[in-house]
């Protein structure tokens, strides 16, 4: 008997053509959802594994799929939506995806655990940051209009000199930190992380309807967001954000990098803001610097837009502006 989340995925395929290699195609329905043409090539593609379905588009490189008794990833579940299954459905799919897993045992829970913790320790010498002790540091966060006490930062004057220790915290484990340099070093961070992670996952509060979701560990910080540490999201960073059940509001930084995290926000189904920002401010915690976190979190807000169709229009503007 087919998984009814593999029997819905193939309900709902437009009409396709068997290929030798046992691939059912179809014209892809990611690629206008990622910035690309419209496909009328047949180049998505469609293939039962045995153990569930693999999906793949040689137009735009959209990959995704499920194994009974797995994890619905996001990826999958966009892909869903994409064919036209309402979001009430695919709500429904991935309560009946944990029942499966439930059902399918230890071992498959072992074999495909959505999150492996690593752990790490901080520098040996590592110590709170204290005024008193480390005034330069302090100063640096002054300057970022950042509170010392905003977060558990740390110094290590012989492993990380002249850097500020930003521990990372996931289900109560240390699994790494970055150490950001106050003066000229190179590079700005040096960072110890072994898994897929988010930052400030800790910092959102349950009454919270919405999250802001940034590059940077200080972005993050300045407006109580959460940053993915760079400009792409991987697909277990984005089962992380999801899991905070709210809306998410990506929030690029003002350069060609930032692209990158915009078409993330668009593969993902949410949302993205283009403040109206002058030119030389960079990213999130620049505009904090200079008009304090209240204005930038309500700006970041009203900024935003929905929809693939929407954010590629307010790209595209704010390249000609």
């Amino acid at each position: 008997m087919q998984s009814a989340i593999v029997q819905t995925l193939l309900n709902h395929l437009p009409a396709t053509r068997s290929t030798p290699n046992g691939w059912q195609s179809f014209n892809a329905p990611c690629c206008e959802h990622r910035g690309h043409n419209a496909d009328r090539r047949r180049r998505g593609g469609v293939k039962l594994t045995g153990t569930g379905v693999a999906y793949n588009c040689f137009n735009c490189r959209y990959t995704t799929g499920y194994t009974v008794g797995g994890v619905l990833g996001i990826r999958f579940r966009r892909l869903l939506i994409w064919l036209g299954v309402s979001a009430a459905e695919v709500n429904a799919l991935k309560i009946q995806a944990l029942r499966d897993r439930e059902l399918a045992g230890d071992v498959v829970d072992q074999q495909r655990e959505p999150q492996q913790i690593v752990e790490k320790t901080l520098p040996d010498d590592s110590e709170p940051l204290d005024p008193a002790r480390h005034p330069a540091h302090c100063d640096y966060l002054a300057a970022r209009s950042i509170d010392i006490g905003s977060y558990s930062y740390f110094a290590s004057e012989q492993e990380l000199p002249q850097r500020i220790i930003v521990p990372f915290a996931y289900q109560n484990h240390l699994v790494g930190y970055t150490a950001r340099a106050i003066g000229r070093q190179r590079p700005k961070y040096k960072m110890n992380l072994a898994m897929p992670y988010v930052f400030g996952q800790d910092l959102q509060r349950p009454d919270w309807s919405w999250c802001p979701v940034v590059e940077g560990v200080f972005d993050a910080i300045s407006i109580g967001g959460c940053a993915v540490l760079g400009n792409d999201i991987s697909e277990a960073q984005a089962e992380q954000l999801d899991g905070l059940d709210r809306t998410l509001v990506v929030v690029p930084d003002q350069d060609q990098a930032g692209e990158q995290l915009v078409q993330a926000a668009i593969d993902y189904g949410w949302s993205v803001s283009f403040p109206e920002w002058p030119a030389d401010i960079k990213d999130v915690n620049d505009a904090v610097t200079r008009f304090g976190a209240l204005f930038v979190t309500q700006h970041i807000w009203s900024t935003r837009v929905a929809g693939a169709t929407q954010i590629r229009l307010r790209r595209k503007l704010r390249k000609h502006n």
